[in-house]
């Protein structure tokens, strides 16, 4: 019998890409989007798992599938190891959208970044 962590990890880190399955995106988040959703599971592990052991070391295992592909990305997942909670996870990770967002972060080649429009030009 599957229980409902069981299923969540084996979706959440299904070949290390937790958007397979989203067919809006097309299995190819972007980099923006990718963070955003580590710091949503890194909430959502520690909430889940925080009475039966440690959520942070168990999701700081996973964050080279969420922090890569960009100038600094090795540098970028260190900081994260040293986090001591949920909010400092969130206050790197929004530095480095920041930095992302103002261009002083150099992606790697094939590395996609949401524009800073596309909500308005996807409503017209």
């Amino acid at each position: 019998m599957i229980h409902g962590n069981d299923l969540f990890n084996a979706l959440l880190f299904h070949v290390g890409n937790p958007y397979f399955f989203n067919e809006e995106i097309g299995g190819q988040p972007t980099l923006q989007q990718r963070l955003r959703v580590m710091v949503e599971h890194t909430k959502l592990f520690d909430e889940l798992l925080a009475p039966v052991g440690k959520p942070l070391a168990y999701m700081r295992k996973h964050y080279k599938a969420y922090v890569s592909g960009f100038q600094d990305a090795k540098a970028w997942r260190a900081k994260l190891m040293d986090a001591k909670d949920t909010n400092e996870i969130e206050q790197i990770v929004d530095e480095l959208l920041n930095l992302i967002d103002s261009g002083k972060i150099q992606l790697s080649p094939g590395q996609n970044v949401q524009e800073k429009d596309s909500s308005a030009a996807a409503n017209g």
